[in-house]
């Protein structure tokens, strides 16, 4: 199902070409947007993005809620979870379709608090850092042209690169906040300082002008 609800956005810098909707993709059972501009979502049971490895399995039941962002940018926000189940998880997102994405966050496995990331083209990879203290991480992921760097910050100021990727060179992307409970009855996280921002012009309007 997707909804749409408007100025979720918290702030935006410099030549952003990005709607002002804000959508699910497939919402969540509960959501809000507190009065400090915080998204708390809480995920369905079983819900997930992966595709085919190791098992074949293909799920694109998990919660993004995104808006498009056309040409390059960074994106960071906050996440705290009330994590209690395996794999649940929550973080930022980047999406072209369903066989096209890249994700990254909190993930709770074996009973601790990992950043993880999982890029995807139609097949799905997993890398899994080193365990965190507490279940609340920023998460920034910088987009030049077809290239991806996906960072972790435990304060917001100092961030370290987690990895490098390709994803697309497609102009337009989904990007925003996402949460899944694969294996567990769901939970809630807590999204805010979701900022997107666009140092320089969408390179193919400044190719034509």
């Amino acid at each position: 199902m997707l909804s749409r609800t408007t100025n979720y956005v918290g702030h935006l810098d410099g030549n952003m070409q990005i709607k002002t909707e804000a959508a699910w993709t497939n919402e969540p059972a509960e959501w809000r947007v507190d009065s400090q501009g915080r998204l708390i979502a809480r995920a369905r049971p079983r819900s997930d993005f992966w595709r085919k490895t190791r098992n074949g399995f293909i799920a694109d039941s998990g919660h993004l809620y995104s808006v498009q962002v056309r040409g390059d940018f960074v994106a960071r926000l906050h996440v705290a979870g009330e994590f209690k189940e395996q794999y649940d998880q929550a973080g930022l997102m980047v999406m072209l379709n369903n066989a096209v994405w890249l994700k990254a966050g909190l993930e709770y496995v074996d009973g601790l608090y990992h950043f993880s990331s999982v890029v995807t083209h139609d097949y799905s990879d997993w890398a899994l850092s080193h365990a965190v203290d507490a279940p609340a991480l920023w998460v920034m992921v910088e987009r030049d042209r077809d290239n991806f760097i996906i960072s972790a910050s435990l304060d917001g100021q100092r961030f370290s690169v987690a990895r490098e990727c390709t994803l697309t060179d497609n102009f337009t992307l989904e990007v925003g906040p996402y949460l899944a409970a694969p294996a567990g009855e769901g939970f809630v996280a807590t999204f805010s300082a979701f900022e997107i921002h666009q140092p320089r012009q969408p390179r193919r309007m400044a190719e034509s002008s």
